[in-house]
């Protein structure tokens, strides 16, 4: 009698499976042998016998578990996620979060402005007595100057007295004769 045993094809390396560049496996099976497709890969064959991996692009095919406030991009067999600018944690779905760029002191506020956090990013707005956009003076923002509440007639003196501009605010001095 003539024993019969199974050969093992994925061990000793007589089957067609694309194993050489990890895209796909081979799995032994009584008398012959099965390929798939790792994850991250896509069988490219007619016959669907998976004897060819391709990269999936996790990205464009909508595939992939990043977060919607995250971007993704596609690397071979796989894919990786990184939160938009104003945003912290791994990218993956439900971990980005607002950074609060006002507490961290990651932001461009001028000294003399209040920073106001948002979703995403932050404000600056300037505190009374001064006027402009807020940011940190440069080529591009004006910063908070001095508002001259006297000479836009912003100022509540009396109309015996005389309307001082002072660095943030302003003061009233009465005219002679008066208190």
């Amino acid at each position: 009698s003539t024993d019969c045993s199974n050969i093992n094809e994925c061990d000793t390396g007589a089957h067609q499976c694309p194993t050489d560049d990890d895209s796909g496996e081979c799995v032994d099976t009584e008398g012959s042998y099965y390929c798939f497709c790792k994850d991250g890969y896509k069988d490219v064959t007619a016959s669907l016998n998976a004897t060819e991996c391709a990269d999936c692009d996790e990205c464009t095919d909508e595939l992939h578990q990043c977060d919607g406030l995250a971007t993704c991009e596609n690397s071979i067999g796989s894919y990786d996620c990184a939160c938009i600018k104003g945003y912290e944690g791994t990218g993956f779905a439900g971990d980005c979060n607002d950074i609060d760029e006002c507490a961290t002191g990651d932001n461009d506020c001028h000294p003399r402005s209040l920073c106001v956090n948002n979703i995403g990013s932050f404000e600056c707005f300037c505190v009374d007595g001064y006027e402009g956009d807020g940011r940190t003076l440069n080529a591009s923002f004006v910063g908070c100057i001095d508002t001259d509440e006297c000479t836009e007639g912003l100022h509540n003196c009396n109309e015996k007295a005389g309307c001082i501009n002072t660095e943030g605010s302003f003061t009233c001095l009465c005219d002679d004769g008066y208190l």
